[in-house]
């Protein structure tokens, strides 16, 4: 698998005839699944240079989900594969292809990288035990958190009773559960999530309202950052990257069907759709805040609770004048 169409045609000219090119870094879930009816092992042979290392980066990820036996090769001596095979022939080739790590080896060796202080360790810790978690086979999860624990030099059973804490049980210590397919789609950031992604040069417009703090959906607030952290990071969005796994294709799909049911956006009406949506969002925001705090309000009035009454009194008039700002501004 190589990165981009001349690389693909130099190496079949060059009798390699099981390759394949992403085109640049768009690989999804859906290119694996497709791979993998005729394969399961594939070699990542990327370009050396930031784009090409970025690219393969995120492909790890994908490659583990999709459950197969992908190694990384990096090309030496700053060689896209079209310059390799030209300069050496397809035998360096074979020999370099013979000797390409696992490619989550190759993560633990060239993304993971080596702590040298308690505090980088933990870091490091940190960022291992998220991608460990998107890693669907148990053999291979065992076999990475050995690796890990190797590397770091710590407890492979702590480490491995740590990661299984991190996946049944949130940060206020609550078991998590699946809720991909019970999200409550409220329509107006539903259909915000759809522009960004289909106007993904519209998401910093997004990040600089700050919109997503009004989102009463918390898994769609998150899925607005990831979107939004996607376009910073590559300068585009891929909702397979974004939602890569078995447990978000509900949502994922959910996208998509609204996507087609929408109605065309006229290009000229895109600020103008933007700005309504994001005006309706803090709307409905501060619609639902009134209704809960004059909830909790009359409860705190019912029991007698004088400080809380005072409190929740200083909140609403809080949510009122900020409210009212914002209409003035508008």
């Amino acid at each position: 698998m190589v990165e981009g169409y001349f690389d693909a045609i130099s190496l079949w000219n060059a009798g390699v005839r099981n390759v394949v090119a992403t085109l640049g870094t768009a690989l999804t879930r859906d290119h694996l699944e497709l791979l993998r009816r005729y394969t399961q092992n594939v070699v990542a042979l990327f370009d050396p240079d930031a784009a090409g290392l970025k690219a393969l980066d995120r492909s790890l990820e994908l490659f583990l989900g999709a459950n197969m036996h992908a190694r990384a090769l990096i090309l030496p001596e700053g060689c896209d594969p079209d310059d390799y095979i030209k300069k050496y022939g397809r035998e360096k080739l074979d020999e370099l292809i013979a000797v390409a790590p696992a490619i989550s080896d190759y993560y633990i060796d060239n993304v993971l990288g080596d702590g040298t202080t308690f505090e980088e360790n933990r870091d490091l810790v940190k960022t291992a035990m998220e991608f460990i978690n998107k890693i669907n086979d148990e053999i291979e999860k065992n076999l990475f958190i050995k690796r890990i624990a190797e590397k770091l030099g710590i407890d492979q059973t702590l480490l491995k009773r740590e990661v299984h804490r991190k996946a049944t049980y949130g940060q206020t210590g609550v078991a998590v559960r699946k809720e991909s397919s019970k999200i409550k789609m409220n329509p107006l950031e539903f259909n915000l999530i759809r522009l960004m992604l289909e106007y993904p040069q519209k998401t910093l417009l997004v990040e600089s309202e700050k919109i997503l703090d009004y989102f009463l959906e918390p898994a769609l607030k998150r899925l607005g950052e990831k979107i939004i952290e996607n376009y910073k990071l590559l300068g585009y969005v891929d909702i397979n990257v974004i939602l890569p796994s078995d447990e978000d294709k509900p949502l994922r799909e959910s996208i998509y069907k609204l996507s087609m049911e929408a109605p065309p956006t006229d290009d000229h009406m895109v600020e103008r759709n933007f700005a309504d949506n994001i005006q309706r969002i803090r709307e409905k925001w501060y619609k639902e805040q009134k209704r809960l705090i004059q909830l909790q309000l009359r409860q705190a009035q019912e029991s007698g609770n004088g400080e809380l009454t005072r409190e929740l009194t200083c909140q609403k008039q809080n949510v009122m004048k900020e409210e009212k700002e914002y209409v003035q501004k508008q």
